[in-house]
């Protein structure tokens, strides 16, 4: 059938983003609401978000038409019956029919780049994984732990850090920097109220949310302030770290494409062009070959194309 569409879907930490194109990539509907990401999100706000995404790309389009679709997200192989209920409720409640996949992030990340379906993926959002892609398919990966037991050179690892070094410069056991105050005015915290309401305003929010002060940091790091430029050169080192670990995990050629995916490796946004500069200088100096990878949501709808075509519909 000539009119049939496919769906790809980001659910991110951060947030969930729907993308609905015919079968030749040619967009008809875009969605997007808060985080989905079920371990950062929960299950009950992951129903909430990415059916608000859903109906919103599905506004003016027959359900029915979607004959595909692809689910990216990380920690996949994590999910039980639970998850797969609720995605099913959502699917029920939006009037979808089709067929889905769940893929790791990592995957459809690496889609994203166009750099065939071989090579290397260096993601950095709310979480942060380096991984090694063949076939399109995951074969090894680094890091991608989440926020308590890793995620190195992550948007959650840079709020975290200047976090605690705006603590640091309140408390006066750390260097002086502009995070002292833009830190606490993100949080609606009082210069003058100390690190006590500043930790408070901290922990009644989901941990995960921390990654929200990340485009703080790198903006203080843009204006030059010293604090925030050492950060963004250890998440630099940390990202250029577990890509180099899983380059020799897989002892694959030196000449592969790394595409770089996330919203902390995005060029084309100001307070994240130095950080994508740096990792991008460091990928060219083992001899790799750096992409940057276009929205997440695309390289779901890429993969979700590919599987249509595999079923000979």
């Amino acid at each position: 059938m000539t009119d049939q569409l496919v769906l790809g879907v980001d659910l991110g930490g951060s947030s969930t983003r729907v993308l609905v194109t015919d079968a030749g990539g040619v967009p008809v509907g875009t969605g997007r609401a808060g985080g989905g990401n079920p371990v950062a999100r929960g299950l009950d706000t992951m129903r909430v978000n990415l059916t608000a995404a859903l109906e919103s790309a599905l506004a003016g389009v027959d359900p029915s038409r979607v004959a595909m679709a692809v689910l990216g997200l990380a920690g996949v192989s994590t999910y039980g019956e639970a998850f797969q209920r609720a995605i099913g409720d959502v699917w029920s409640t939006v009037g979808l029919t089709c067929p889905r996949e769940l893929r790791p992030d990592t995957e459809v990340a690496f889609a994203a780049g166009g750099a065939g379906d071989h090579g290397f993926v260096l993601v950095s959002g709310t979480g942060a994984v380096a991984a090694y892609v063949q076939d399109s398919h995951l074969t090894r990966s680094v890091d991608g732990h989440g926020w308590l037991l890793g995620d190195r050179g992550s948007g959650f690892w840079v709020g975290r850090e200047g976090m605690m070094a705006a603590l640091a410069a309140i408390e006066g056991n750390g260097p002086e920097t502009t995070l002292r105050d833009t830190i606490p005015a993100a949080l609606g915290v009082a210069r003058e109220d100390g690190a006590l309401a500043l930790t408070r305003a901290v922990y009644q929010r989901p941990p995960v949310t921390l990654a929200e002060l990340a485009p703080i940091v790198t903006a203080a790091a843009g204006s030059g302030d010293a604090v925030a430029l050492h950060i963004m050169a250890r998440t630099a080192g940390a990202l250029l770290d577990s890509l180099q670990t899983v380059h020799r995990a897989a002892g694959a050629p030196s000449d592969l494409p790394v595409v770089l995916g996330g919203g902390l490796l995005r060029a084309d946004i100001p307070a994240s062009r130095d950080l994508c500069q740096q990792v991008w200088r460091g990928i060219v100096g083992i001899g790799l070959r750096p992409y940057l990878a276009q929205a997440a949501e695309t390289g779901a709808v890429t993969l979700a194309i590919s599987a249509l075509s595999k079923q000979g519909v």
